[in-house]
């Protein structure tokens, strides 16, 4: 499969004592991915250690992580088609790396996911009015939109501008869910609509505003000296009060030991 795509060369399993890792921070992979882009010789971010992994000569690929010392590319891509190939020149074992344990790897293969068609966004929110696809069709009469979540929603056409094929929503928005563009009962695309998350309220009460609203069926969990999971374990079961009714058995039973040599005295 690679030689079909002219991604490069694999040679034997090569063993590393190699650390150092170096990633293309710079590229629209990583892009969305951190805050701000991290400095690794000032950011104490975790990276990943490969201990096996199987060189590459790259042809067209392009490296997005590599080795340092050696310059063999672990994760590379190349345009392929309407798509991107990835490849990983390590396994997600831990024999021979622990990527797959590494904080890195679940953005990482989220990227990957949305990079599945090059330069193509397949995520758009129910606003957008005219959707790109990546399919070339010379004629849209045998096309469809599916809404996978709302199969009621027609209120849509094809149309081509520049040799390209877009959806357009006519009078009103698209309901959120996921879309597949059918040609004779045959999925040859899809895109995602998801609600702004500004629709979302994202406030929040202060400590001191959360205190003005406690009441019986409110209750402020604060941890102090405890984890917060015993704090919380203490605030929504009952507490533990043995303790109090030890001291109380005790105290009444001298009161009433005092009480009978009181009475015996009288008698």
């Amino acid at each position: 499969m690679l030689k079909s795509v002219e991604f490069g060369e694999i040679s034997a399993k090569t063993t590393t004592d190699d650390r150092n890792m170096s990633f293309d921070f710079k590229s629209d992979y990583f892009s969305g991915m951190f805050s701000k882009l991290p400095d690794l010789k000032k950011d104490n971010l975790e990276l990943p250690v490969v201990e096996q992994y199987y060189p590459i000569n790259l042809k067209d690929g392009i490296s997005l992580m590599k080795l340092t010392d050696h310059q063999s590319s672990i994760l590379s891509y190349k345009m392929s088609g309407l798509g991107n190939v990835f490849l990983f020149s390590t396994l997600f074992d831990s024999d021979y790396s622990d990527l797959h344990l590494n904080t890195l790897f679940v953005p990482m293969m989220y990227k990957i996911s949305f990079w599945g068609k090059h330069s193509m966004s397949s995520n758009y929110s129910p606003s957008q009015k005219v959707i790109p696809l990546t399919i070339n069709v010379k004629e849209v009469h045998g096309l469809e939109l599916v809404c996978l979540e709302d199969s009621t929603f027609k209120d849509y056409s094809f149309i081509t501008i520049k040799d390209r094929l877009y959806v357009k929503v006519e009078n009103a928005e698209l309901p959120a869910g996921n879309y597949s563009v059918m040609e004779d009962g045959v999925v040859v695309d899809g895109f995602s609509v998801n609600n702004d998350r500004t629709e979302s309220s994202l406030d929040f009460y202060t400590i001191d505003e959360l205190k003005s609203l406690e009441s019986d069926e409110l209750t402020i969990v604060q941890a102090s000296d405890k984890d917060f999971l015993t704090t919380l374990n203490d605030a929504v079961t009952n507490k533990e009060l043995w303790k109090l009714f030890l001291l109380i058995s005790i105290t009444l039973l001298v009161i009433e030991m005092i009480l009978l040599r009181f009475w015996e005295g009288k008698m």
